[in-house]
């Protein structure tokens, strides 16, 4: 019982360092589809528009709920 335990310990371990490895890989990808600098210039541009847009949205919204 104890070498069925402990095999299942090691397993577990393996699994924790697999994940330790793909979280460092993921930590450094991008998974933003646009850059950060991208995304600040839309929203210099977007967000004058925002609060014009917001009743329009949610009328057009309410409508279709209708």
């Amino acid at each position: 019982m104890s070498s069925k335990a402990q095999h299942s310990y090691s397993g577990d371990v393996e699994l924790l360092e697999i994940w330790e490895k793909l979280d460092k890989y993921v930590a450094d990808m991008n998974t933003w589809p646009i850059s950060k600098s991208r995304l600040r210039l839309m929203a210099i541009f977007v967000n004058p528009f925002l609060p014009i847009m917001i009743p329009a949205i949610t009328e057009f919204v309410v409508s279709r709920l209708q």
